[in-house]
């Protein structure tokens, strides 16, 4: 079968049409023409993408281009085995994947582009070989079309670069931008002044697309429509972010050990409290509410500060499901350190 990509590990390792092979010297010395021999392993057949390459594995699209598999040498016998990543995930692959880019620091991040991803779905696994047994997948949208996904190391730091397809008005135009943790918005832009401005231009590239924006100050202002590449705010700024908001969300699995025999699936939960342990955080929606945003020391001028806490939820509901929905639309810090809490279950 074909040659779909080669890598360089123990030993030469090659993704084709029939599988994976493993190619290297019969003698100690260079690999070459009259000193190689290849050895087909039990792995599944690689697709055209490319792979990446995850601390001592590498990871590769198969054929189809909707499952993802990690291959490393294990045994005495050096033999490359593989396994599937993307087991648990595979109600995001419905339009396979294009591109796989692996950014090991800070987050053991693997980030894949999907064809014809017209919504703008970007998909990702954290994954960490030594430590979990499988990936943790999430999907992120920016606004436009991903067209393709790469990492590259900066001053230390993996950085994440996106090629996205936007509209401009009625114009479609390609966008080459850069994943920043230290920003809130997609497609975003930074505005400096030297004196106080309440008119942010610039905004040429998000015409007619609703925005928000944060202040130096930790302030919330939006949503606004872009006009004429520029927005008015309500008061002054020195400095300001606009960008595309996002909603992130959580979704928790049914919970189950909950009564003291049997299984709890199928029978009517409701969570009495629920705590979102945030660290640091915003205080985000939880089932839909929002607790109390603001603590009254923070002066109306000044944006509220993140917290490591719990923040508490009482009384949610009766359902089957059982979920819990963490949610946060504004541009704002959240990092979830836990979720839990107190539930009870229907008796039969």
């Amino acid at each position: 079968g074909r040659i779909r990509w080669v890598r360089s590990m123990w030993s030469l390792v090659v993704g084709a049409e029939s599988g994976l092979w493993d190619i290297s010297a019969v003698s100690g010395t260079v690999l070459g023409p009259g000193n190689s021999k290849a050895y087909k392993h039990q792995a599944h057949r690689a697709s055209n993408s490319a792979p990446a390459f995850t601390n001592n594995e590498v990871a590769y699209v198969a054929d189809g281009g909707r499952r993802v598999y990690s291959v490393r040498r294990e045994g005495d016998e050096n033999a490359y085995v593989d396994r599937e990543l993307s087991f648990t995930a595979r109600h995001l692959t419905a339009s396979g994947y294009r591109d796989v880019a692996w950014a090991e620091f800070p987050n053991n991040t693997m980030w894949l582009s999907m064809p014809n991803s017209g919504s703008g779905t970007l998909v990702a696994a954290t994954y960490e070989p030594k430590l979990l047994v499988s990936a943790g997948w999430h999907r992120h949208s920016v606004g436009g079309a991903v067209l393709a996904v790469g990492a590259t190391n900066i001053g230390g730091v993996d950085q994440v670069f996106l090629l996205v397809g936007r509209i401009k008005g009625t114009t479609a135009y390609l966008s080459i931008e850069r994943l920043d943790w230290s920003s809130y918005l997609d497609a975003s832009v930074l505005r400096t002044f030297k004196n106080a401005e309440t008119v942010i231009d610039g905004l040429d590239h998000l015409e007619g697309r609703e925005v928000y924006s944060l202040g130096s100050t930790g302030t919330v202002y939006g949503p606004y429509t872009v006009t004429s590449a520029q927005i008015v705010l309500e008061e002054p700024v020195i400095s300001v972010v606009v960008g595309l908001p996002f909603r992130s969300k959580i979704i928790t699995k049914r919970p189950d050990d909950i009564i003291p025999s049997g299984t709890a699936q199928g029978l009517k939960k409701r969570w009495n409290k629920v705590f979102v342990r945030v660290s640091p955080g915003s205080r985000p929606l939880i089932n839909g509410i929002r607790p109390p945003e603001r603590n009254p020391s923070i002066p109306m001028n000044e944006g509220q500060p993140t917290y490591h806490e719990d923040v508490e939820v009482a009384n949610l509901g009766w359902s089957k499901e059982g979920h819990i929905t963490v949610e946060e639309f504004l541009p704002v810090p959240l990092t979830v350190a836990a979720i839990f809490g107190h539930i009870t279950a229907e008796i039969l």
